[in-house]
């Protein structure tokens, strides 16, 4: 099958990584694939040394219709069974170009969309039951909508001792863009208070995004920098989750949180916050709840998991629904079922 991928974004986050990680696995499988983006993709600078074939595009908005040209012109070349889109930028544009070509669309959504920017999408893929009650409220029919969850590449591994249980330190590890809705900010006044009551303990944080040096002079404020240690964007997740004893997902909004699901493959404790995506991967006998946007809650939650004999019973039953829902073969799966259907093989 040929599949022509669109990401219209130049920045990565989840939803770049979801948009890298299926056009891989979909490349591995033998389908021909074509990634698409923008002339200053990270995404596509991820993808050049994964053998995926990429193409890159000028886009200044939703409304440029030059985008629209030069996407036609590509897909014309490639002339793919199917196009996938991501975010609404590359639904709306990616989505125009297909419907004029005659070529059937798919649209990935990431949080809860606005369905103007779906109009020329054949099936709205859904990620989470609160996106399809959000689109069927308004007023997207359900026959256009179809639910696979997200995925992650990070292998599910045998769980693994914490390094506490040789030093006697306590590892907190948390992953994301460096942005307000990630609740950064929280987590760190968290872990400052945390401290008060366990001195052993210390914060790892990998991840970039425009709020690091807020964030780093934030751990100064609160005389914590000693404790935390932020060590930028993290390329193998797993090497970097491995050994810890908690990982904390401080978000105040988490559509999905493909973050989680490497934490779970890993089989790490979880400590997250009662948002939109966690709350449908997991339920409270395979992770620890906390509220968003209140550090004096997520310390006490924090410090309550770290004493509980429960948590690696959790980390062994989230790591259990992962192997059964959330791995790539999985999820791509799921996938070309969707593309057989639309195409009527």
């Amino acid at each position: 099958m040929r599949v022509a991928q669109i990401m219209l974004s130049a920045e990565f986050g989840g939803a770049e990584r979801s948009f890298t990680d299926i056009s891989v696995c979909l490349e591995k499988l033998g389908h021909e694939v074509l990634a698409i983006g923008l002339n200053r993709s990270k995404s596509l600078d991820k993808l050049q040394s994964s053998g995926v074939k990429t193409t890159r595009v000028a886009c200044y908005g939703s409304w440029d219709i030059l985008t629209i040209r030069s996407l036609k012109k590509i897909l014309s070349q490639f002339k793919p069974d199917i196009v996938h889109c991501h975010l609404a930028r590359a639904s709306y544009l990616g989505g125009s170009a297909a419907r004029d070509l005659g070529i059937m669309a798919v649209a990935k959504t990431h949080n809860l969309v606005k369905p103007k920017y779906y109009k020329n999408i054949d099936m709205i893929v859904v990620t989470t039951e609160a996106q399809r009650r959000h689109l069927e409220a308004e007023g997207v029919g359900n026959h256009r909508l179809w639910k696979i969850p997200n995925f992650s590449s990070v292998k599910s591994r045998p769980l693994k001792k914490p390094l506490s249980e040789e030093d006697g330190l306590l590892r907190l590890t948390a992953l994301g863009r460096f942005v307000k809705k990630k609740g950064f900010d929280t987590l760190l006044e968290a872990f400052a208070s945390l401290r008060k009551e366990e001195s052993n303990v210390k914060l790892t944080i990998g991840g970039d995004g425009p709020e690091r040096n807020a964030l780093k002079q934030l751990a100064m404020d609160l005389d914590i920098s000693d404790k935390v240690e932020f060590v930028g964007w993290v390329e193998d997740v797993a090497e970097f989750l491995s050994g810890s004893d908690l990982f904390v997902l401080p978000s105040r909004e988490e559509p999905f949180g493909i973050v989680i699901l490497e934490a779970m493959a890993v089989g790490i404790p979880i400590v997250t916050t009662k948002t939109q995506g966690p709350l449908e991967i997991l339920d409270k006998k395979m992770a620890h709840f906390t509220e968003a946007s209140n550090a004096k809650k997520m310390a006490k939650d924090i410090r309550a998991a770290l004493q509980s004999n429960q948590r690696y019973k959790f980390a062994e039953l989230s790591k259990q629904r992962f192997d059964t829902l959330y791995t790539s073969e999985n999820v791509t799966r799921q996938y070309l079922n969707l593309y057989e259907d639309l195409l009527g093989k």
